[in-house]
């Protein structure tokens, strides 16, 4: 991704276009803090220095060092400041990134399968949580099953290969792929006025009731395929996505969401099982929250201590003892026949809860 930035911010510099160039390094930056570097947390933790840690901050440093580089004639002053800090151990660096060569792209790094696959990866991560924010779910409540509507072979093994990461960043226990997704949504092809108008002039309102009349479920899976084909008075015309508007509706039971590469559909069904694995979760984050109040460091140990008048809640998080530990690093856990003091109180769905942390 790195290289590839810096071939398209050369390429745009190179014809005098400041914009594409800015904008290419504005993707790469997005998507280096909000899904590399989120997603590599685990391994930035880890305890003990693996070659996999080492891997994953050599990764990070190298992307920072050749980003000082690539933004300098952008973000001068910034630039310099990360230039300085991160560039001093390296034998002969120059003093500043404005004395250092602008960066070259390794072309022969650039692995396109590989970044296609994580671009419809993150497409997929991005509708799924749209879907959600839909359905008032929150990404810690675990749901049961998504499904993908996807046109493409190319697409469909490009998020097969990358299953693991889709379901962990949808909290998501199984991921299917349909092609019947009438089953799970309807379908709305109304055309785009503005567009279709000086396009096809008198032809517009036959295209409208050809529209009206027509299969908007089988219009959809054209327009997914590349364009929308009709019969307009024996003759044959085609719209594209930009010609129409495709509005989504989930049926009971289903949120969903459409981008232009797929439809990613949500079960909003909340089992037992899903509820207990969801209040889990709320209780670690009211415990991580307690860590970053306090100024704890994050592999700093801790003793937890809770108070909950409600059974059903207070089973469940001992229940799964062993997954809140490991998650928070405590040492202990204890409920309390009182509330602690200087406990935080804290509401799991309709429940009460009051926790404190403490170092063991």
């Amino acid at each position: 991704e790195l290289d590839r930035t810096i071939l398209e911010v050369r390429r745009s510099l190179d014809g005098y276009e400041t914009y594409p160039a800015a904008r290419a390094i504005m993707a790469f930056t997005d998507g280096l803090s909000n899904w590399y570097v989120r997603r590599s947390r685990a391994r930035f933790w880890a305890s003990a220095w693996t070659q996999d840690k080492a891997d994953a901050y050599w990764t990070l440093y190298e992307c920072l060092l050749n980003l000082a580089r690539v933004t300098a004639p952008f973000t001068p002053f910034f630039s310099e400041v990360t230039w300085r800090n991160l560039a001093k151990p390296l034998p002969g660096a120059p003093s500043s990134v404005h004395l250092a060569s602008f960066p070259e792209a390794d072309e022969a790094k650039i692995d396109k399968q590989l970044l296609d696959d994580m671009a419809i990866t993150r497409e997929a991560v991005t509708l799924g949580l749209n879907a959600r924010r839909v359905a008032n779910l929150k990404v810690r409540q675990p749901l049961g099953l998504c499904e993908l509507v996807v046109a493409g072979e190319d697409r469909r093994a490009g998020l097969e290969r990358n299953r693991p990461l889709i379901l962990e960043e949808l909290n998501i226990k199984r991921l299917e792929f349909t092609e019947r997704p009438e089953e799970y949504v309807s379908y709305e092809v109304l055309p785009n006025f503005k567009r279709l108008g000086p396009k096809f002039g008198a032809q517009v309102k036959a295209i409208r009731a050809a529209l009206a009349a027509g299969d908007s479920a089988v219009f959809h899976a054209q327009l997914q395929e590349g364009c929308l084909k009709l019969d307009i008075e024996g003759k044959t015309v085609e719209l594209s996505g930009e010609d129409v508007e495709v509005r989504l509706t989930p049926r009971e039971g289903f949120s969903a969401a459409q981008g232009n590469n797929m439809v990613v559909v949500l079960s909003t069904e909340i089992t037992p099982e899903l509820r207990d694995e969801g209040w889990v979760r709320e209780f670690i984050r009211v415990v991580q929250d307690l860590r970053k109040d306090q100024g704890l460091p994050y592999d700093a140990r801790m003793a937890i201590e809770l108070y909950t008048e409600d059974d059903a809640l207070a089973e469940v998080i001992e229940r799964f003892r062993e997954f809140i530990s490991g998650e928070t690093l405590a040492v202990g856990m204890n409920r309390t026949k009182a509330a602690p003091e200087k406990a935080k109180t804290a509401r799991i769905e309709d429940s009460e809860i009051m926790v404190r942390i403490t170092a063991p």
